[in-house]
């Protein structure tokens, strides 16, 4: 049979280890709860700045559009200039 105070000894050494189990799930919850508000972050970012490139092409669309009426401008004007 087991002496008291040897059970008592194991049981306080359960309880450190439990105790230790659960610090260190907390710590990998934490870490896992930081990497996930990273992540969440860089898709944030990530998806301004496929905005923010949307936007410029679509700038860049009516530029060339600009672009090509005056060329077409020109153009008649010229034609209009040469007939007789």
């Amino acid at each position: 049979e087991m002496p008291q105070e040897s059970f008592h000894s194991m049981q306080d050494d359960w309880k450190l280890e439990i105790q230790q189990m659960f610090d260190e799930l907390r710590t990998k919850e934490k870490e896992l709860r930081s990497r996930e508000e990273e992540l969440t972050r860089a898709a944030l970012q990530q998806k301004s700045q496929e905005a923010l490139l949307r936007r410029r092409e679509q700038q860049l669309a009516e530029r060339e559009i600009d672009v090509l009426e005056r060329e077409l401008n020109i153009l008649i004007f010229q034609l209009n200039q040469e007939k007789p």
